[in-house]
């Protein structure tokens, strides 16, 4: 065909079909070159001859990028909503290297329960991570991705609380973990690695128990009750099989189970404990069955009377305690105390309304917790997010709880998941891929989808 012949790049019909073809690229991980291969430029020439294909480096340093940029801001702006909505954010962090360019790359996920009480998921950034790979540079490189990619800074006061998941290498704990005693009076340890994290820090329990490596469901709540039924299993074969039967490998599975899972333990770790409580299916079974009936009815109260708190620091709700002076005085207008005589009996007043105030909520909350542990635990193909979406104008104290815990990730699979499709996109015959193509198209790979649903939603631009 004469040039004159092709259709205007620039039309709406050859953006809609060059906007198709790299999203083909990089949902199914093509080369950029199968675009000028021969058959696949006859097959486009069939379907539509006014066309005309970009070269393979238009795609790679233009087009994709224009895409990746363009699904970029959409997070942004679908972040910028919701963010300040969230109880918890849950990250994943992980570090890789390609097996053909040898270039070095680092992970964030992240995952949450949005007001909506939906599960959401976002593959945040495959980013290229060069050079040495030390506690101080891993700690460095986070903090700098979730203030760069996510606005979460340790001078925001009332941003949601952050977990990040990863592994138990030695330089990834360095970076995540908070500083013991011992490395706070080691002179040797870097001064970065001896500030305190705006984060929590999850050991990954991916390498040992795959039932809890789902991105779409509820995972967190069911770790202690999976190590329970593991280690029941187990304790149950040893006991009733015969000698022979690989007894002697079940004590030593079982042996290794406790050995490594020691912060999962329910008489000690709350922050699984509480994950499994506001699970509508497990509740308080585990945990009564063994430390007596109460445990769950303390710890429940006492996590949503701090989250009552916390939701009047972020302004959510109204301030109902306070004992500052300051704080009643600002309360009062200037006038009223200017000529009142009795200003500070007044104040006595207000302190003993919000002191009763706070009783109400407290009372609230007992009557709550006990209703809802007293409720018979759902089957266990129940949707915990779907039960708590029609049951959360029943327990208003326990519902942000349950959007707190519920979306927490106990495994890094996420990242692992984002570094196993950069495996497949950095092939031998693509080892000249620059990483910064690598980390575009594994974004969109992953993102697409979503974003486009979420951007029907929220309407994003």
């Amino acid at each position: 065909m004469l040039k004159q012949d092709y259709m205007d790049p620039k039309s709406k019909k050859a953006v809609e079909i060059t906007h198709a073809i790299a999203i083909w690229i990089c949902k199914n991980l093509h080369a950029y070159s199968t675009v000028e291969e021969k058959e696949f430029v006859a097959l486009i020439n069939l379907l539509e001859p006014r066309y005309k294909v970009p070269c393979r480096t238009t795609f790679s340093r233009s087009i994709i990028l224009k895409l990746y940029n363009s699904l970029k801001a959409k997070e942004a702006a679908y972040f910028k909503i919701v963010k300040d909505k969230l109880e918890s954010i849950n990250a994943t962090i992980d570090m890789w290297t390609s097996d053909t360019a040898k270039d070095s790359y680092i992970s964030l996920t992240v995952q949450f329960v949005d007001p909506e009480c939906e599960q959401v998921s976002f593959s945040v950034e495959c980013e290229p991570f060069p050079g040495v790979h030390s506690g101080t540079t891993v700690l460095q490189k986070v903090e700098w991705m979730l203030a760069e990619k996510l606005g979460l800074e340790p001078e925001i006061v009332d941003q949601p609380e952050i977990y990040i998941t990863a592994d138990n290498g030695p330089n990834i704990a360095a970076a995540l973990a908070e500083p013991t005693e011992q490395k706070l009076l080691d002179p040797k340890v870097p001064a970065e690695l001896k500030k305190k994290r705006m984060w929590f820090y999850i050991r990954c329990l991916n390498h040992t128990l795959q039932l809890l490596g789902s991105s779409t469901e509820v995972t967190f709540s069911t770790v202690i009750p999976v190590l329970f039924e593991i280690k029941s299993s187990l304790e149950d074969f040893i006991r009733k099989a015969k000698k022979g039967t690989g007894v002697m490998f079940a004590r030593k599975v079982l042996s290794k189970l406790e050995e490594r899972f020691p912060d999962c333990d329910y008489k000690d770790n709350e922050l699984y404990q509480t994950g499994m409580v506001v699970d509508p299916r497990f509740k308080d079974i585990l945990i009564s069955s063994f430390d007596g009936d109460k445990t769950a009815h303390f710890l429940l109260e006492r996590k949503a009377l701090e989250k009552h708190r916390r939701h009047i620091r972020r302004g959510w709700v109204r301030m109902e305690e306070t004992n500052s002076e300051e704080q009643v005085t600002a309360a009062a207008s200037p006038k009223t105390i200017k000529k009142s005589r009795f200003s500070h009996f007044a104040k006595v007043g207000q302190n003993k309304s919000d002191t009763s105030t706070t009783a109400d909520v407290i009372t609230s909350i007992r009557n709550e917790v006990e209703s809802y542990l007293q409720l018979k635990t759902e089957d266990e193909d129940c949707d915990p997010l779907e039960w708590w979406k029609q049951h959360k104008n029943d327990f208003p104290h326990i519902y942000p709880l349950a959007r707190h815990y519920l979306g927490l990730c106990p495994t890094e699979v996420p990242s692992e998941r984002m570094f196993s499709v950069g495996g497949n996109t950095c092939t031998k015959k693509r080892s000249r891929l620059l990483p910064d193509h690598v980390k575009e198209i594994i974004y969109i790979h992953d993102n697409y989808d979503m974003l486009m649903r979420l951007s029907k939603i929220y309407d994003l631009k």
